[in-house]
């Protein structure tokens, strides 16, 4: 008899939007890595992207913070400089086999709607 197993596990968003007041632009992701490889409570917390690196060094900057709250203040003042908001779409998600690939993650509940961010921010 073949058996195959599948873990899914209902996981909620640990955190909501950033927008800055100056924010003009709207960078839109799909839910974070898995908890285990989060170094951070904010976007794109896995060391190994270079999405962070990237937007620093559009400042001529190198980051500083790689863990704890220290990173995400340091994060939100490169979102400020930038006049980038930034958010997920998924609010509540099922990750399949502690799998950070989209693929394998399924919403349930989505964030909020790209009008609703919109609106809010003109």
């Amino acid at each position: 008899m073949y058996k195959t197993e599948a873990l899914f596990h209902l996981e909620p968003l640990p955190f909501d939007t950033y927008i800055p007041e100056n924010a003009d632009k709207l960078i839109l992701g799909t839910f974070p890595t898995k908890e285990s490889l989060r170094k951070y409570k904010f976007f794109y917390p896995n060391t190994s992207n270079n999405f962070w690196r990237i937007l620093a060094g559009l400042l001529g900057k190198d980051l500083q913070f790689l863990k704890g709250d220290d990173a995400v203040y340091e994060r939100q003042g490169i979102l400020d400089k930038l006049c980038l908001a930034i958010s997920d779409m998924g609010k509540t998600i099922y990750r399949q086999n502690e799998s950070s690939l989209d693929a394998n993650i399924f919403p349930v509940e989505f964030f909020r709607s790209l009008t609703t961010i919109l609106r809010s921010k003109p």
